[in-house]
C-alpha cells in the first residue's frame, strides 16, 4: 500500500501543478510556458544537488566490503547446511 499510495499521490500532485503552472498566463511572458522553465529549472537544481552530495560523501567502500564478507559467509553456510543429510 505505501509504495502505491506514493506512486498515487505524486501523480496528483504532478497533475495539480501542471494544470496550475499552464493556466497561468503572465502578459509579461509574452505566451512563454512557466511550466516548462520550472521543470527545467527543477530538473538542474536536483541533478547539481545529487551531485554534489554524491562527490562530498564520505567514502563507503568499507561498509561494501563488510557487507560483501558477511553475504559470501551467509552462502558459506547456507551451502554447507543443505551438503548435510
Amino acid at each position: 500500500i505505501g509504495a502505491m499510495g506514493a506512486l498515487v499521490s505524486m501523480t496528483a500532485i504532478a497533475v495539480f501543478l501542471g494544470r496550475l503552472f499552464r493556466s497561468i498566463k503572465i502578459p509579461a511572458l509574452n505566451g512563454l510556458k512557466v511550466d516548462q522553465y520550472v521543470a527545467v529549472a527543477a530538473f538542474v537544481y536536483f541533478g547539481v544537488k545529487l551531485l554534489r552530495d554524491s562527490y562530498l560523501a564520505p567514502d563507503s567502500s568499507q561498509g561494501m566490503d563488510g557487507e560483501l564478507q558477511d553475504a559470501q559467509r551467509e552462502v558459506r553456510e547456507k551451502g554447507t547446511a543443505r551438503s548435510k543429510p
